[in-house]
């Protein structure tokens, strides 16, 4: 069985009575067992908006795979914000298809694996960890 978990930052940035993305299903987090999982970070209020993790399933449903199914979300995310002239919002996601591919996108970012003394690594960038074949690698988000 496929299944995802989300946490929130917690209710020391949250007006009262705001409820976030992470508990949303389709919004924070969403699996199925038939295409994959996959979770969101960032602005909560425009990942509610997109239900990106819904979004980013259908893809893997459809055939994508995990990198392109977020950077297709990512993508369209940035394209709809731009034709609006709004800001685009800090998102990021990440996912793993029922085949146990991972993928990731971020509104921000480069891609390719990071490693702790790398001095030229993007401190702002959105990473994320794969555990496989008992080595945990972290990788930075790639720009959509």
């Amino acid at each position: 069985d496929i299944v995802v978990g989300t946490s929130s930052s917690g209710t020391g940035f949250k007006p009262e009575g705001r409820v976030g993305d992470a508990p949303i299903i389709g919004s924070g987090f969403y699996a199925d067992n038939s295409a994959g999982a996959a979770a969101a970070s960032g602005n909560g209020e425009e990942i509610m908006k997109f239900c990106v993790s819904h979004c980013v399933v259908e893809y893997m449903r459809e055939g994508m795979s995990p990198s392109l199914a977020c950077k297709k979300v990512i993508s369209r995310i940035k394209a709809l914000k731009k034709s609006e002239k709004e800001k685009i919002p800090l998102i990021n996601i990440i996912a793993m298809n029922k085949y146990g591919q991972v993928g990731a996108a971020s509104t921000i970012c480069s891609s390719r694996p990071f490693h702790q003394s790398d001095a030229t690594s993007n401190p702002n960038a959105f990473q994320y960890a794969v555990w496989e074949s008992g080595h945990c690698r972290i990788y930075e988000t790639s720009d959509s």
